[in-house]
Order: structure tokens, then sequence, then C-alpha cells
């Protein structure tokens, strides 16, 4: 919207979610938790503090997606990039808007390197997937669709973040192929579908495997093919969209009741 009061509220948030990862923050606040792979790894946990393992796995990516978006936001209004930050820095993550944008890609990027690609990027064709034990959940199992765009969507805003700085081609290029490679994987596990009222939808499981998609994660999967498709970037059409659209207003909203 270019109101920089909702962009400074943006900023205090994932001020606080960086400050919360596992490995940055203190035993005390709740860091420094040993997780499945028996490091302190860069993520958050998804389990209590009382459970073992400590769990985490490709929903970080939803995490590096906020953070991403509003350095991309940042970048975009260049005339904001020596400007110090309204609310301040209390973690010493730059005290200019760009110089916080740069912190956030910086750390997404990192949590991409330590994280994302050496557990569940499949190096063969890559597609994401859960690794074998002593992983816990969904062990080599493909990811849920949902969790899929959860990365997806952090790359896709972390590439746009650096096209704006001119920086990282290889980088790009990496993020655009594991996109790439997951776009197309879902396009190709949809199934034509038809509501009531006679318009194109879609139909797809919550997983390879799975039930039906319910609506909580559809929600998930529409915003990732939207990031996706406003990119520009992945082969997406229009008429790939509408039929989401479709599926939603003419099918989910019609015919489904509390999901």
């Amino acid at each position: 919207t270019g109101d920089r009061t909702i962009l400074d509220q943006m900023i205090t948030l994932c001020d606080a979610a960086l400050a919360g990862r596992n490995d940055l923050a203190s035993a005390a606040n709740g860091g420094q938790r040993t997780i499945w792979t028996g490091n302190i790894e860069p993520v958050w946990p998804s389990t209590d503090a009382t459970a073992s393992p400590q769990q985490a796995g490709i929903e970080q990516g939803q995490i590096l997606s906020h953070m991403a978006f509003c350095a991309k936001l940042i970048l975009q209004h260049s005339s904001l990039w020596s400007t110090t930050v309204t609310n301040g820095d209390p973690h010493g993550y730059g005290a200019t808007y760009k110089a916080r944008a740069l912190t956030y890609i910086a750390q997404a990027d990192y949590v991409i390197d330590n994280w994302i690609t050496p557990h569940f990027v499949r190096s063969s064709d890559k597609k994401l997937y859960f690794p074998g034990a002593p992983n816990p959940y969904k062990p080599n199992e493909p990811a849920p669709w949902n969790q899929m765009f959860m990365v997806t969507n952090a790359m896709t805003r972390l590439i746009a973040c650096h096209l704006i700085l001119s920086d990282a081609a290889t980088r790009i290029s990496q993020y655009d192929d594991v996109v790439q490679a997951n776009i197309d994987w879902f396009k190709s596990n949809l199934t034509a579908n038809t509501s009531g009222s006679g318009s194109a939808c879609w139909n797809w499981k919550y997983a390879l495997g799975g039930s039906t998609e319910d609506t909580n994660h559809f929600a998930y999967d529409a915003e990732g093919m939207w990031i996706a498709y406003d990119s520009g970037r992945y082969g997406i059409t229009l008429t790939d969209m509408t039929k989401f659209g479709n599926t939603y207003f003419d099918i989910v909203l019609a015919t489904v009741t509390n999901g």
C-alpha cells in the first residue's frame, strides 16, 4: 500500500521472528534446542521444549517467505534505503531500511543453504522430499503440497530481491531450478474438474497418495501458485489461475461446509 506504518510493523514482527530462531536465541529465550539431526539448527522448532526429538521441516520456508517479502517491499522503494528504520534497531540487524532488508535476505539464504537444501531438496530432480531416519516426520515421503509452497514462496521472493540488487546470479539459478521442478510436479498432479455451475476447476490431493485437499491447505496451495504466477517466471498461465479461482468460488464456497 505504500503505508510506512504497516511496513514498520512488519519489520518489528520479522525482527522478532529472526531473533527467535533456534541457533540465534538463547536457551533462556527458547533457543539452542537439539533438533532431530543431533545439532542446534537454524530453524524455528515446531514442537514444544519437552518433545524429543525436536521437530523442524520445510514449513520453515513460510517464515523465510515473510521476511523475504518484507525485504522485497523495502528494496522496491529506493527512497527508503538510506532512511533510519522508525522503530530502531533493537537486535542489531541494520539501522537503515536497506540494511535491514539485506539482513533478512542473508539470513533467509542461510537457512535455505544450511537447512532446506541439504535435508529436503532431492538432488536427482530438485523435488522436495523428507529425509529418512532420524527424521521422525513423514520419513522418505514427498512433501505435502502446502508445505512445498512454503519453500517455493521463499525462494521466489528471494529471487525478486536478488534481481533488484543485481547480485547472486548462481543462487537465482539454483532457486529457479527448485521452484520450477516443484511447480511442474504440482501441476502434473492436478486433475480437471467441473463445478455444478459448469466452470472449469481443479481437483488435487493433500499430498501424493493422499486424500482430496482440504480448504485450509488449499489456501496455501493457491497462495503459492499466485506468488509463482505473479513472478512471471514459471510457465503458469492465467487459465491455470482462473481454474483455482473457479474451484474456490464455485466448489468450495458453494458446496463445502466447515472445511
